[in-house]
């Protein structure tokens, strides 16, 4: 009941309820379409999926349509995230609350972020897949990144050192 557009991987159609962020709506779900679509016959996992388009939608979006992003930024240094066994393991969102899903897509953005504007496009492709032949999580970081990326703990204590020292990028847009 909080979602506002869904896409269809099958028939490649995109669907968007009426709203005022068409553009971010239609980026974010044109984005599953390519990034999902690397992974068939099989499903890129929930949060590199929306992690990848709410990244592409960050991008054709307004400063004041991504500031969800920098509350949501500001919690999760204070510790404020869902667990990571919880949003890695995730294989929908049905069952969470607006909140928890504002802040599910945050941490899937900002996880999916740090990826990509600290490590290189190459390595992120070749952790895609990693994924998308079959590796586990951890296996397909270490082979994509090396060390210390051998854990999805080290994934997290990154992820979280990246943002204590405030090398966050705020999302980018129009102004």
């Amino acid at each position: 009941q909080w979602s506002s557009a869904t896409t269809d991987l099958n028939s490649n159609a995109v669907y968007i309820m009426e709203n005022y962020s068409f553009k971010g709506n239609f980026v974010h779900e044109l984005s599953h379409i390519y990034y999902d679509g690397f992974f068939k016959p099989t499903l890129s996992p929930l949060w590199m999926s929306e992690g990848f388009a709410v990244k592409m939608q960050t991008a054709v979006q307004t400063e004041r349509e991504n500031s969800w992003l920098l509350r949501e930024k500001e919690a999760f240094k204070n510790g404020n995230y869902i667990t990571f066994n919880e949003f890695l393991n995730a294989q929908n969102l049905s069952n969470y609350s607006r909140k928890d899903a504002t802040t599910w897509y945050a941490q899937a953005y900002s996880v999916i972020d740090y990826l990509l504007q600290n490590k290189t496009r190459d390595e992120f492709y070749q952790f895609s897949k990693n994924i998308k032949e079959g590796m586990s999580l951890a296996k397909a970081m270490y082979r994509a990144y090396g060390m210390p990326f051998n854990t999805t703990k080290a994934l997290e204590y990154a992820w979280q050192a990246d943002l204590q020292k405030d090398m966050y990028k705020q999302p980018q847009g129009d102004k």
